[in-house]
């Protein structure tokens, strides 16, 4: 499985030495199996930490990492992939720079915890789901953009439509990552998904 990881270069070059280990508080690592969401995460953290954008790209074996760190060491969510375990040194392949794009300002956020976002956006009632898209549309960090990512293919159109939005939030450079609710099958994710890139044409119906 090639995954990747959109970090700043200082990060980066401390992973090449040491591997990918999950933050403390969450006990996991947001991966992508899309490079436009890792490129968009990689500016997001280098705004908010310094150093120049990269995304790092991982080459794991799936049933080796679960054996070594268990069944639910992976777990998918729309373009995001959880990472409970550390990615070793051999796994970890090119460390891509990351094109510059125009970031949206700094917002001051309250933040949310993992538990916290977790349950509204795995809650089964699209409305409490909802609601955690838009607390996390109010937050600018890195760790908030992957959460909203995984709501991407919400069952919902409701939810997925409030993504949009929130992704448009963040400024041009999160175009990349709408073109995926550019082919949403609801009409209205579509409208907001492409009038959310700078430039683009305006779905009618």
């Amino acid at each position: 499985m090639k995954l990747f990881y959109g970090t700043t270069s200082v990060i980066a070059a401390r992973v090449r030495r040491r591997g990918l280990r999950p933050a403390p508080a969450l006990g996991a690592t947001w991966c992508s199996r899309s490079l436009a969401v890792a490129q968009v995460r990689a500016r997001h953290a280098c705004r908010a930490g310094g150093g120049t954008p990269v995304v790092i790209v991982c080459h794991l074996n799936v049933r080796r990492f679960r054996h070594l760190w268990g069944r639910d060491a992976l777990h998918a969510r729309g373009p995001m992939v959880m990472v409970r375990g550390e990615i070793d040194v051999a796994d970890i392949g090119d460390i891509l720079p990351v094109p510059s794009a125009t970031l949206s300002p700094v917002a001051v956020e309250g933040v949310l915890t993992g538990g916290e976002i977790l349950r509204l956006l795995d809650s089964p009632s699209p409305r409490v789901r909802l609601m955690g898209v838009m607390m996390l549309s109010a937050q600018r960090s890195p760790e908030a953009f992957d959460w909203l990512c995984t709501c991407l293919d919400d069952p919902d159109a409701r939810v997925r439509l409030a993504v949009a939005m929130a992704l448009r939030r963040r400024g041009p450079e999160a175009g990349e990552v709408l073109r995926h609710l550019q082919r949403d099958d609801d009409p209205r994710v579509r409208q907001a998904a492409f009038t959310a890139t700078e430039g683009a044409p305006v779905l009618v119906g």
